[in-house]
């Protein structure tokens, strides 16, 4: 098979607002604490995600300290007046053995889509929802040395009018990975996982996926000079590649999945271009 061309590139967020910018204006607008949890102990690295469909559509996932396996999950219908929450992936239910580092987002169907990293610490899980975070399948799990997961939504292309990306550290860098959407629980396969060229040495990868360039991504990279092997952890990462829809698809493919639902960095299938 021929080679394909890197049409991956890393792009400065700059210029940006910073948030002291606009204190002034945030100074007078009211953010009440609400305590969703409702439970004894720490809850840490909170995701949130509101339902662009409905807007009193709210979910929450965090991290928990209760020493065992689980993800903290919340929803509210009332526009977050009032929650309802329980543990996931704790051996209480038939999903996937969660750890930590929750990422979750809805799409323009109203799709809730979830990820984790498993309790392996080898396992990026994907969860969905149509019922805004009440219940939740497995769409797929990537294996790996993996960490930090974020994922996002957005416009599709080649007729899949939405996609689903997720970002991970991999080893020593970032990767990117992404699925057609073309309804509600409608999700295509993903497509294979990408390296972001440059995220060498990064980590805590994000994603955002434009919406007159349905593939494009912006980031930027601050490495630390000191760095733990196998599994860095280097602060203030954000990536992802521009791909214009005349490139065709960007940069290498992976190894096949290793099973159903289970891929080893990545897997053959239909991905959004």
């Amino acid at each position: 098979m021929g080679r394909r061309r890197d049409v991956s590139c890393i792009e400065s967020l700059e210029p940006r607002r910073l948030m002291a910018d606009v204190a002034a204006a945030l100074a007078n607008v009211p953010f009440p604490n609400i305590d969703v949890s409702r439970r004894v102990g720490n809850e840490s690295e909170p995701t949130v995600a509101v339902d662009r469909t409905d807007p009193n559509h709210v979910f929450v996932a965090s991290n928990t300290d209760v020493g065992r396996a689980g993800v903290f999950v919340a929803y509210s219908t009332d526009a977050g007046a009032t929650w309802n929450g329980r543990l996931i992936g704790d051996g209480n239910d038939d999903l996937p053995s969660a750890c930590c580092d929750s990422s979750a987002a809805f799409d323009a169907f109203g799709n809730l889509f979830l990820t984790y990293i498993n309790s392996d610490k080898r396992h990026v899980e994907v969860l969905s929802s149509t019922d805004g975070g009440k219940s939740f399948d497995l769409l797929t799990s990537f294996r790996g040395d993996v960490d930090q997961p974020t994922l996002t939504t957005g416009p599709g292309s080649g007729g899949s009018p939405q996609s689903l990306w997720l970002t991970y550290d991999e080893g020593d860098g970032v990767v990117a990975v992404g699925a057609p959407v073309s309804g509600r629980g409608q999700v295509g396969d993903f497509g294979d996982v990408q390296d972001v060229p440059g995220s060498t040495g990064g980590a805590f990868g994000d994603v955002a996926v434009g919406h007159h360039l349905p593939a494009r991504a912006v980031g930027q990279i601050v490495r630390r000079p000191e760095r733990r092997p196998r599994r860095p952890r280097a602060g203030g990462v954000r990536q992802a590649g521009h791909c214009r829809p005349d490139e065709g698809r960007p940069v290498r493919r992976r190894a096949a999945a290793a099973g159903p639902g289970d891929r080893r960095r990545g897997g053959a299938g239909v991905r959004p271009q």
